[in-house]
């Protein structure tokens, strides 16, 4: 009921605006974000559970849909029935192409878990509810017309009234409230940061001595507004009061961008940071491999740097800074081996130094720049691994998704030695799997994770040492499977497993490890194929990160 209402409301407002919409190319673009919005603010449950006369695969195909995020649904629907092509399914979402991407990929693989089935029949499933929606169909054309007719005229009559109360408002408003502007912003409305504020070519001195030319300089206002993979938006503040982009060419094909956002006080800049840290600490780019990140000091009052490897070999350092009410931002685009965070962060530094000659933010400090190593939160399942932690694999070219982390005592990380259950650690473990959709990699194939805090330090520890024992006797009480490659480091410990599954002695591998952080414990498996499959260091570096990922949950918890 509460989607055949949108859809007919949806009409309607199409009639009334009929002569806007009807000279589009595509009217239909404009009517199915007027339903979607209607039907979604009036939805209290989920649609399964008022529609009578559901067979159960549409029951489940409706739960299936109900699991995910709202961006995921409608990726997944315009894909599939809609039939649209990513960059309309972009602009229609307000998204850029790679995160549509992405939202697919997130949404096939959790719809089909949900439903048990594989990601090739997820448009057949979609379509068995036809039979529901088609039944009475869209609404009728006369219902449309004589309510289009009364939404003009309550319009017109609605519009003179507001005229008037604006009219007779806006002066009280003004005469009554100043601008809810800080003094940092109302000084940046008054000394903007300008062009000539922004970074030169001499300042491009720590990458190369010579060899820098600029190549524009914008307020960011056309194109896509995209000047990197990992960035979500054009603005990271839509209500900013200003913003400038400047990208330099160099030598060996390198690329620097700066960008400069203003907001309206200190609380927008810190959360126009925090959105811009996030941008790239969770980087949803297809094939995108978080190296390193740092704090660093010294830089504004609040700076961080990333290290960022995309698939083919790209390299992405950033420094993201804040100081007083703007948030700058320093990427350098190389395939150079010896470029270095450090170099980066010097001429962040150079450009929070032209900032702060504009007199545009309350406060400014630039120098000196330390760097610290220190793992930033991904935005995913908190104290788990990330997509952007895991490896990139050199002959697959299709991007790692993970699903949500669900709570039961179900371990998939368990090998055939351990059969490991984190059952009785006082909380319902956490598990996490990621997967290659797009890749036709055989369905074993994947990395999963599992953990649970338990009830003090001496409990984690007895849980992780009993899982070290049975990987060291194992090959004792299995004799169909063997263990190799022990790997040891301050709370990690990994094996190379290799056993039986059945009577015709088929073999199966898996990479295992455990991570021990103070009470929090967490098994990572990795189950390769004779073609695709991971060196010793890089599960080792897999595993390393995992526990890095527990420290932040275990510090926030602390």
């Amino acid at each position: 009921d509460v989607a055949r209402s949108a859809v007919r409301d949806a009409y309607v407002a199409a009639y009334h605006h009929w002569r806007k919409v009807g000279r589009m190319s595509d009217p239909e673009s404009w009517v199915r974000p007027q339903a979607w919005g209607r039907a979604h603010r009036r939805a209290r449950v989920r649609p399964g559970h008022r529609e009578k006369g559901l067979s159960p695969e549409q029951g489940q195909v409706l739960a299936g849909l109900a699991g995910l995020t709202d961006t995921q649904r409608r990726t997944l629907l315009l894909t599939h029935l809609a039939a649209l092509p990513m960059d309309a399914i972009g602009r229609e979402l307000g998204i850029p192409r790679p995160e549509v991407e992405h939202q697919l990929q997130q949404g096939t693989v959790q719809f089909a878990l949900a439903v048990d089935c594989e990601s090739t029949t997820v448009r057949p499933r979609l379509e068995s509810l036809a039979p529901i929606v088609t039944s009475p169909g869209l609404p009728r054309v006369t219902t449309i017309r004589r309510n289009g007719v009364r939404r003009r005229r309550w319009h017109a009559l609605g519009g003179a009234v507001v005229v008037l109360a604006l009219a007779i408002g806006s002066g009280w408003i003004v005469s009554t409230h100043s601008p809810a502007l800080s003094a940092g912003a109302r000084r940046a409305l008054e000394h903007p940061v300008t062009a000539g504020m922004l970074l030169g070519p001499h300042d491009l001195t720590p990458l190369a001595a010579s060899g820098w030319h600029t190549t524009s300089t914008s307020g960011n206002t056309s194109g896509s507004g995209l000047h990197s993979p990992c960035q979500a938006h054009r603005f990271a503040d839509d209500r900013g009061l200003g913003a400038w982009v400047r990208t330099f060419a160099g030598p060996r094909e390198r690329q620097v961008v700066q960008s400069v956002e203003v907001s309206a006080s200190p609380g927008a800049t810190a959360a126009t940071y925090d959105r811009t840290v996030h941008w790239y600490a969770g980087c949803t780019q297809a094939q995108a491999h978080l190296d390193d990140s740092y704090r660093v000091r010294g830089l504004g009052d609040d700076a961080v740097a990333l290290d960022l490897t995309v698939h083919g070999g790209d390299r992405y350092l950033i420094t993201i800074a804040r100081s007083g009410e703007t948030t700058q931002t320093t990427l350098l685009h190389t395939a150079v081996t010896h470029d270095r965070i450090g170099d980066v962060t010097r001429v962040a530094a150079a450009a929070m130094r032209g900032i702060c000659r504009s007199g545009a933010v309350s406060h400014c400090h630039a120098g000196p720049v330390r760097a610290k190593h220190a793992l930033l939160p991904s935005g995913e399942a908190p104290g788990m691994l990330a997509t952007v932690d895991l490896p990139l694999l050199a002959s697959v070219s299709s991007p790692w998704v993970g699903t949500d982390a669900t709570t039961g005592t179900d371990n998939p990380a368990a090998t055939p030695c351990d059969h490991t259950k984190f059952t009785g650690s006082g909380r319902t473990p956490q598990t996490r799997s990621f997967v290659i959709p797009g890749a036709s990699l055989p369905t074993q194939f994947g990395v999963t994770e599992t953990y649970a805090a338990f009830a003090d330090a001496k409990s984690a520890a007895a849980f992780a040492d009993g899982i070290g024992h049975q990987m060291q006797t194992c090959e004792h009480r299995n004799l169909g499977s063997t263990v190799s490659d022990p790997f040891t480091a301050t709370g990690v410990s990994g094996w190379r497993v290799t056993s039986e599954i059945d009577a015709k002695r088929t073999k199966v591998t898996y990479w295992m490890g455990v991570v021990r952080v103070r009470t929090l414990v967490a098994q990572v498996g990795f189950t390769p194929t004779t073609k695709v499959d991971l060196s010793r260091a890089e599960f080792d570096a897999l595993v390393v990160r995992a526990r890095d990922r527990l420290k932040i949950l275990s510090r926030s918890a602390t």
